[in-house]
């Protein structure tokens, strides 16, 4: 089995990483200073981006040696007070169970695809937000790409980066957006995506080739006024 340093930091899965943080700064959301629960932090790479927002995190993580790899990363480099960061091992399922409460801020990267009941999970990271709510999937960009509509399929369940449950999905945007909205007041995609591949300008047609890109959701409990964001699924995204 590969380790999570093998997994997590492939030049590819970094520069994705840098792309996203990129773009996660300049939406410029309502987030410093605030509390910030995490979902499938894997190992802490995308954590420290709260942490230099001055807000206190808690990251869950359902696999074992990925929770494992975090705490020593994190550990060996002590850049912030130990109050200001948790890791716990969790799945999604079992959050409360694990002493996870509510915070002002959800934020769930690259998790919803590896589950086998996202809709279910939706509604455990709504019941867990008090505020905003940041959620980045694949989604299909194939000839369903308008209709609210999931594919299932099985996947490996000892990959680290994987679902531990053997099952992964790739919804489409209507379907995720559709949720969203039954669970917040307001919900919003961004005018502007990651400078990165995975992440496509024009949706006015099928894709060719690439059946799947990933899309990034903002959902909130009060309405956010930022020029970046639309209340609604847009075609065409801005550079």
């Amino acid at each position: 089995m590969p380790t999570p340093d093998a997994v997590f930091h492939t030049l590819r899965y970094v520069r994705s990483n840098e792309r996203r943080l990129e773009h996660l700064a300049r939406l410029g959301l309502p987030v410093r200073s605030r509390s910030v629960l995490e979902i499938g932090a894997g190992i802490g790479d995308l954590t420290s981006f709260f942490l230099d927002c001055q807000c206190t995190v808690t990251s869950t993580e359902p696999q074992a040696a990925n929770v494992e790899r975090f705490r020593e990363r994190y550990a060996s480099n002590a850049l912030w007070p130990p109050a200001q960061l948790a890791i716990v091992q969790s799945d999604i399922e079992h959050l409360a169970e694990n002493g996870v409460v509510a915070h002002d801020i959800v934020f769930c990267y690259s998790v919803l695809n590896q589950l086998g009941d996202p809709e279910a999970a939706l509604r455990v990271l709504a019941g867990l937000c008090d505020d905003v709510l940041i959620l980045e999937a694949a989604t299909s960009s194939g000839a369903d790409f308008r209709e609210d509509a999931i594919t299932f399929a099985d996947i490996d369940p000892n990959d680290p980066a994987g679902s531990i449950s053997g099952r992964a999905c790739r919804p489409t945007r209507p379907w995720i957006f559709t949720r969203l909205k039954a669970l917040f007041k307001h919900t919003y995609m961004p005018l502007i995506q990651p400078q990165f591949d995975r992440f496509r300008r024009d949706w006015s047609e099928p894709a060719i080739g690439r059946q799947q890109h990933r899309a990034i959701f903002i959902a909130s409990r009060s309405p956010i006024d930022n020029p970046y964001l639309v209340e609604r699924i847009p075609d065409l995204h801005l550079d």
